[in-house]
């Protein structure tokens, strides 16, 4: 290589050296570009000298593109830290929002109080409790309510709009309830599912939330009966007739209710009374009031006379007697119902059994009579003779009859036999059964008591509890002749024993020892405070009892004075009508007794001088024998200033 190139390419490269290291002079982007002019003149240096000077020059190149580059890498720097930030705040933003906007559903408590089970036509209440603990308001707030399917509402507080109550605002920590009131009317198999949904917007939302409950409540039957007498057989083409008697034996007063009976084929009515228009089956009655009787229907008919039988079965005709109520969507449904049979015979003697009015089977409690009636009719154009009529009673495990105080003016002949305790009538008692004659009868009356529960205090409780009373009837003809037929038979009655629950009541001034519970005077005087104390005592050995009720009243003058004391069930008293009332959903017959007492206090005036003081009215016991489904009422005396059960006090209570 000459000198004069190696000099140049020294000077060149300490040039670009001058360049790299020291600041640019004014127009140093001039001096570059021709600098990088002139080493591109060097092109026709060979190879090695080529890569030689190409690596020493390409760097002002690559300061040139970093330049360019690194002004491209700053503005998405920028850009992208600008982004950064941006989506920093909003996260912060967000995290801020989400710890301050919250809502937990929970917060939110809906709830529903009410019966587990209601009889028909029994006005029941509903309670619909919402809460709201959480720390915002819920806005917006309204509660729609789908009303179970027989429910008919006879009140709402607050009243319901289209199915909807608006409650407007729940403020923080607030309580509020929605009453509804009504009664059932319905298919007892129907499902009753009262639902509640509640909708609002939180505060702190936009959006709508909701919250919903339900509550199911199981229809019963109220307590109903019928009294019926009807003959057990009859013959094809004869009249007879089936009288009805209704009874209501609630405390529930029904509205728009009838008589409904359903005949079987081949059955001809002919009449009723009370006479009725248009239906030959149905009787309105517009009011069944609690507690109560209705005017006995008695309906006349007879079978056709032209009926034919393939078989015995075919001779039972079932009648079927409904009680029903007026309900939701019109309709009617059933209260009470009961089927009976008739059997049509070709034989023209028939006979049929009554026990305390009734062909039907009864309940009955102990101490009580039992009043029997055997009527035996001749239907047919013949007359019989040499007729033997019988009574056959058979009570067991425990015989309840006391036999020894039957009293029959016929004076029949009581044997005994492996069915029971059997009386025999003949015609040496009764004339008519020696010649019945055609289209004529004859009525056997006669009454026996049942044992009190002190005569049968020795007999094992389960015993007596499964204690029952059958009782039948056969009319013999000719009895003992080689061709006597089989005996015409009536219908058959079963009496069940009801539970002896019974109640006390007594006003005590002093304890069975003498020490006094009372306080002021006694006797009570004008103007002086006195307390007496109250004591209601149930007692029951045989069945368990349900829906026990024992009810009286306070006379404006007399006062109830703290808490009263019960040893099972609620006690409520009821200031604007001063009624007092006990009650208890079960009593297991383990529990042979139970209590409530209380204390009432007066002060006599001067027009009360000389008197007694009435201290309560009547007291009444309802309840329902859970083995017999009976209904059990009892009433009690009301009670005075006498005190009666107070042994300490004698001939003393009037007010001085």
């Amino acid at each position: 290589m000459s000198q004069n190139n190696f000099m140049a390419k020294k000077k060149l490269k300490i040039q670009f050296k001058r360049h790299d290291i020291k600041a640019p002079p004014k127009d140093s982007i001039n001096d570059l570009v021709n600098l990088y002019k002139a080493a591109e003149d060097e092109s026709n240096f060979i190879d090695s000298e080529k890569r030689f000077f190409h690596e020493e020059t390409d760097p002002l190149k690559k300061i040139i593109e970093k330049k360019r580059a690194h002004k491209k890498k700053a503005l998405w720097v920028g850009l992208l830290t600008t982004l950064l930030i941006l989506a920093g705040t909003a996260f912060a933003g967000f995290l801020y929002f989400s710890g301050h906007r919250t809502f937990n559903s929970e917060t939110l408590k809906l709830s529903i109080i009410g019966p587990e089970k209601a009889k028909l036509g029994e006005t029941i209440e509903y309670q619909i409790k919402y809460v709201n603990s959480g720390t915002v308001s819920l806005e917006e707030a309204k509660m729609n309510l789908q009303l179970p399917h027989g429910f008919i509402l006879e009140k709402s507080d607050p009243a319901i709009v289209n199915r909807q109550i608006n409650l407007n605002t729940l403020t923080i920590n607030s309580t509020g309830y929605v009453t509804l009131s009504g009664h059932y009317m319905d298919n007892l198999e129907h499902e009753q599912k009262l639902t509640t949904t509640l909708y609002f917007v939180p505060s702190n939302f936009s959006s709508e939330f909701t919250d919903e409950t339900s509550f199911n409540t199981l229809l019963e039957l109220p307590q109903m009966d019928f009294s019926l007498n009807y003959p057990a057989s009859i013959t094809l083409g004869q009249k007879f007739n089936l009288n009805i008697e209704s009874q209501n034996n609630s405390p529930i007063q029904f509205e728009n209710t009838k008589v409904e009976v359903t005949y079987p084929a081949g059955y001809e009515f002919l009449s009723s009374n009370p006479k009725i228009n248009d239906e030959n089956n149905v009787w309105p009655i517009a009011k069944m009031m609690p507690n109560s009787k209705e005017k006995e229907i008695q309906i006349a008919g007879s079978f056709k006379a032209d009926l034919t039988f393939e078989n015995e079965a075919e001779r039972e005709r079932p009648f079927k007697i409904q009680v029903l109520a007026l309900g939701v969507n019109d309709q009617y449904y059933v209260l009470s119902e009961k089927e009976i049979v008739i059997k049509i015979s070709d034989q023209p003697l028939q006979a049929y059994l009554i026990v305390n009015g009734s062909t039907d089977n009864k309940n009955v409690s102990l101490g009580k009579i039992l009043t029997y009636s055997l009527v035996i009719k001749n239907t047919g154009d013949n007359d019989f003779e040499n007729l033997l009529a019988k009574v056959i009673i058979k009570s067991a495990p425990v015989d309840l009859v006391d036999w020894e105080k039957i009293v029959d003016n016929n004076f029949g002949q009581i044997e005994s036999d492996e069915t029971g305790k059997v009386i025999v009538w003949t015609g040496a008692d009764i004339p008519k059964l020696e010649t019945l004659e055609a289209k004529k009868d004859v009525t056997i009356n006669f009454s026996i008591p049942l044992k009190s529960l002190n005569q049968l205090k020795t007999v094992n409780a389960e015993d007596l509890s499964d204690t029952k009373i059958e009782s039948i009837s056969e009319i013999y003809i000719n009895p003992g002749a080689e061709t006597s037929p089989l005996p015409v038979k009536s219908n058959p009655l079963t009496l069940s024993l009801n539970s002896n629950i019974n109640l006390e009541t007594k006003a005590l001034y002093y304890y069975t020892d003498g020490t006094p519970l009372g306080m002021g005077p006694f006797p009570p005087e004008v103007d002086q405070t006195t307390q007496l104390h109250v004591f209601w005592d149930l007692s029951n050995d045989l069945h368990e009892m349900k829906d026990i009720k024992i009810e009286s009243t306070l006379p404006k003058y007399i006062t109830l004075v703290g808490t009263p004391n019960v040893t099972i069930g609620q006690f409520n008293f009821d200031e604007e009508s001063n009624t007092l009332k006990w009650e208890i959903a079960t009593l297991p017959k383990t529990i042979k007794e139970a209590g409530c007492n209380f204390v009432v206090e007066f002060t006599p005036t001067d027009k009360q001088q000389g008197k007694f003081l009435q201290l309560t009215g009547n007291t009444t016991l309802t309840a329902k024998d859970a083995l017999t489904n009976d209904t059990i009422v009892k009433t009690k005396n009301i009670l005075t200033t006498a005190l009666e059960q107070d042994e300490f006090v004698t001939g003393e209570g009037l007010i001085k």
